[in-house]
């Protein structure tokens, strides 16, 4: 049920992304591939000791503090998929 549930809260940041007007370049390529990065474990494509695996929450837990004031939207969303992470054992 978790890994449902990621790819829910995955939908629901990509509809923030594509809605989000005020998000500079770099900030909208760090989430994209951090969105791919998901994907990518969820799909089991990568394994454990992968390096992107081994630092996905920590740069997920990095891309809400950035932004936190500016949109609280993504900030919610992502210490939201940062949460289920946790729960499916990432």
């Amino acid at each position: 049920m978790p890994r449902e549930q990621l790819k829910q809260l995955l939908g629901q940041l990509q509809n923030e992304l594509d809605q989000t007007r005020f998000l500079d370049d770099e900030a909208r390529a760090m989430l994209e591939e951090l969105h791919e990065d998901i994907e990518d474990v969820l799909d089991a494509e990568k394994q454990q000791d992968d390096p992107v695996y081994a630092t996905l929450r920590e740069r997920l837990v990095a891309a809400s503090a950035r932004f936190s004031a500016q949109h609280p939207t993504l900030d919610a969303a992502l210490r939201e998929i940062g949460t289920m992470l946790g729960k499916i054992g990432i």
